[in-house]
């Protein structure tokens, strides 16, 4: 296998960390969070009052085995990861008016940040002669569901204004030569 799924996961996850320094760099606090259980379930200990929660559903074609193997690669993989996020802004006091409006803001810098955008790494390979490569391309599956003000416990408020989205994630991970990687970079 060229990659974990654990290692796939983690890498989609600072995909949206980079999301957090793009809202910061917009004036706009947000936290990024991980979770197994629902968010709406969860107890949520986030430092902000924007949070962006993710939701992992599962995986598709991973089983395929889509190896293939060509001239200037040994082997690549292509499946997709299903997920949730969902747009979370807690109601910070009774006159907290503005919750619900920093939700669609959210929203839209998330949508703005992703669209037509691949992500791409290299790796080191657990083989010295190889280097890994893997680029995710992700995209909404679904229309944004708002679900409106929702009790929700967090260290701030019982209240929150809240929508999620189902996402995909392409992943194309690929395990190339070193040495054939150099001169296909030479030409290009």
């Amino acid at each position: 296998m060229i990659f974990t799924l654990d290692m796939v996961l983690n890498h989609l996850t600072q995909i949206f960390k980079g999301f957090k320094a793009y809202a910061t760099e917009n004036n706009f606090e947000c936290d990024i969070i991980n979770t197994y259980n629902h968010p709406y379930l969860s107890k949520i200990t986030a430092t902000s009052s924007n949070i962006i929660a993710l939701k992992f559903d599962g995986t598709e074609n991973l089983f395929d085995h889509n190896s293939r193997a060509g001239v200037f690669y040994e082997n690549a993989l292509e499946f997709s990861i299903n997920f949730q996020i969902y747009i979370i802004a807690i109601v910070l006091n009774a006159k907290d008016f503005d919750a619900n409006s920093r939700m669609l803001m959210l929203y839209s810098m998330l949508s703005d940040f992703l669209h037509n955008k691949a992500h791409k790494y290299t790796l080191p390979s657990l083989q010295p002669d190889y280097i890994n490569k893997i680029n995710f391309y992700i995209y909404p599956t679904s229309n944004m569901q708002t679900v409106g003000l929702i009790n929700l416990g967090t260290k701030y408020s019982n209240h929150a204004y809240s929508a999620s989205i189902a996402f995909n994630a392409s992943v194309k991970a690929t395990e190339i030569l070193k040495e054939e990687y150099k001169i296909a970079a030479r030409y290009n």
